[in-house]
């Protein structure tokens, strides 16, 4: 069960530094939810045919759950500097 936590912990910090990356090198409108989903899962799904299935919901849980909150991030990010923009026009 510690090894299986182990590869848990380390599949997702991997996936989430590759995600983290994503955001810092693409603008938002580049970017695109869906295939970044597909993209992120699709590679994930090898490994995660070989781990047990309760750290497999888990591992994609995780992984949507920081895709989204990174797509809204950048949005409110975007929404942020479109607004001082704005303000300083005025």
């Amino acid at each position: 069960m510690e090894i299986g936590k182990k590869a848990y912990e380390k599949i997702v910090a991997l996936t989430f530094q590759s995600l983290e990356d994503l955001w810092k090198t693409k603008s938002f409108f580049d970017l695109d939810l869906e295939k970044i989903s597909t993209n992120v899962l699709g590679k994930l799904s090898e490994t995660l045919e070989k781990i047990h299935t309760n750290f497999t919901t888990k591992i994609e849980t995780a992984c949507l759950q920081k895709i989204v909150a990174g797509y809204v991030t950048m949005f409110l990010s975007f929404a942020e500097k479109k607004k001082l923009k704005k303000d300083d026009v005025r």
